[in-house]
């Protein structure tokens, strides 16, 4: 939502050509600083109290570990789920932070417009997140799985007819409504990517199907 905003302050503040030639730098080397800060935080959280078990058990045995070898080896089928599971959510996140933008501009909008109607995707974002990890907490992964992805085979098509359409607000409505449906599955989706494997191999054998 902050890059959007940055993209949107800059276009309607710039000259078209200055923006076109240098001016879209702005927003990648401001992320810099943004990005050192998570590499901090990441760095200073605690493992969870099976990862440090598991580590604890390693230390002792003083076995050599092969954990990517090992999750190929043993846990392919699951591996493969977990990218066939992750795909279509992967596909929506990157067409709201990416496509959707290009797509309104194509379609005729004003990039300020189409900007805008990002910024609205980022800020109703969260909350679908939070109410599917609610649901996947109170019914388990599998419903709002089912759900969110039975509702992405039904709207995919009417979104982008809308996207087409003359109206901007015909057009934010639907790419509101796409992230609402993506985000919800977001949550249960990485549970299930995690839980799909134990803790020897879970970090290699997982990051096949690229969670968040």
């Amino acid at each position: 939502m902050l890059g959007s905003a940055v993209s949107f302050v800059l276009i309607i503040t710039m000259p078209a050509s200055a923006f076109e030639s240098w001016g879209w730098r702005i927003p990648f080397l401001l992320a810099i600083p943004i990005a050192a800060i998570g590499f901090y935080i990441r760095n200073k959280l605690d493992e969870t109290p099976e990862f440090q078990e598991m580590n604890r058990q390693i230390a002792a045995t003083e076995a050599e570990q092969a954990p990517l070898k090992d999750a190929v080896r043993l846990y392919w089928r699951d591996m493969l789920k977990a990218i066939g599971l992750g795909a279509g959510q992967r596909i929506g996140s990157y067409t709201i932070q990416a496509y959707f933008v290009t797509a309104l501009i194509t379609a005729g909008f004003p990039a300020s417009l189409a900007l805008l109607a990002s910024m609205l995707t980022y800020a109703v974002g969260p909350l679908p997140s939070i109410w599917g990890g609610v649901l996947a907490d109170r019914y388990g992964a599998r419903l709002p799985l089912l759900v969110g992805y039975g509702l992405f085979v039904a709207l995919t098509v009417p979104t982008f007819m809308a996207i087409d359409s003359a109206s901007i607000v015909l057009a934010s409505v639907a790419v509101v409504v796409f992230t609402i449906i993506n985000n919800l599955v977001a949550a249960p989706l990485n549970i299930a990517h995690v839980l799909s494997f134990p803790p020897e191999v879970r970090s290699s054998a997982a990051a096949t199907s690229a969670p968040r």
